[in-house]
């Protein structure tokens, strides 16, 4: 299982390889994260993370970063989950 550094690793590289504002993304990312709320709150995301890689055209590279914003959602916690991220939710709830 992935963790938050792990996570926040993955981010930083993208930020650094696309020359983005990095503290702002990270904290942007977490915020969004953990404030979800409603039915669509996942495409939400994805749509507000994507906004930073709209000139990105290489269907390879674009999964590749939606597999780093799918992880964020994965791994960081959400305050609807009681600060669980949805990996952690999901392993105690097969205990």
């Amino acid at each position: 299982m992935e963790n938050i550094e792990a996570v926040k690793n993955k981010l930083q590289k993208l930020i650094n390889q696309y020359n983005l504002d990095g503290t702002t993304i990270i904290d942007r990312v977490e915020d969004l994260v953990w404030n979800e709320e409603g039915d669509k709150a996942f495409s939400n995301f994805i749509q507000e993370a994507f906004k930073n890689f709209e000139d990105v055209k290489d269907i390879e590279e674009l999964n590749r970063i939606m597999q780093v914003f799918n992880d964020a959602w994965n791994y960081l916690p959400h305050k609807c989950l009681n600060g669980k991220s949805p990996a952690e939710f999901l392993r105690d709830s097969k205990k």
